[in-house]
């Protein structure tokens, strides 16, 4: 049995998700927060396995560095052992900075379509080396939260072992029966040495 703390994109949108997802599980125009992983909670729950899916606080008022604290503040409730922390879009910021603090309690890292950033650099730097304006993504705004550059010594999180998971229509995992929480591997994932 093991221990996941999955957290959600910053700002996602039910458009958003269930375009990922490939279902309409959530009325559009609505913001989902951590109610994105009620399916994948299901489904690892009923593996056997513990699933945390923390809401992060409103980023308009908080900062990454916020949102690192609260998910490490779920680790020190979720009780003694390591876990599994999963992190989707902005998420992926999130679990990096966290890991960053607490390396000895992570399992794995696993970056769902997320975020995977270098020291000192921030979700909207990471948009702009690829080419894309940040203020062009629908959702996307310079709240502090998407602004802030991480800070973490990578030395303490290079031994963690961490997978990715790129949307690839239906080879991502959806959460539901037909994902085996032990096996994700054969959705997609790319395990990163």
């Amino acid at each position: 049995m093991a221990s996941y703390i999955l957290v959600h994109g910053g700002n996602i949108s039910a458009e958003t998700w269930n375009r990922l997802t490939g279902r309409q599980d959530y009325p559009e125009g609505t913001l989902l927060g951590a109610r994105c992983w009620d399916g994948t909670v299901a489904a690892l729950e009923a593996h056997g396995h513990r699933a945390f899916a923390p809401d992060l606080a409103d980023e308009h008022t908080h900062t990454l560095t916020d949102h690192i604290g609260q998910v490490c503040a779920v680790i020190g409730q979720a009780g003694p052992g390591e876990v599994i922390l999963v992190g989707h879009s902005y998420g992926g910021m999130v679990i990096t900075g966290v890991a960053g603090r607490m390396p000895d309690r992570i399992r794995r890292l696993v970056y769902v379509d997320a975020a995977l950033p270098d020291p000192r650099e921030s979700l909207f730097d990471q948009f702009v080396m690829s080419g894309i304006d940040p203020l062009s993504v629908p959702g996307l705004e310079p709240a502090a939260a998407y602004t802030e550059k991480i800070r973490f010594d990578p030395e303490k999180i290079r031994a963690l072992p961490r997978t990715l998971y790129p949307v690839h229509g239906e080879r991502v995992c959806r959460g539901d029966s037909r994902c085996e929480p032990e096996d994700l591997g054969r959705y997609g994932g790319v395990d990163v040495p």
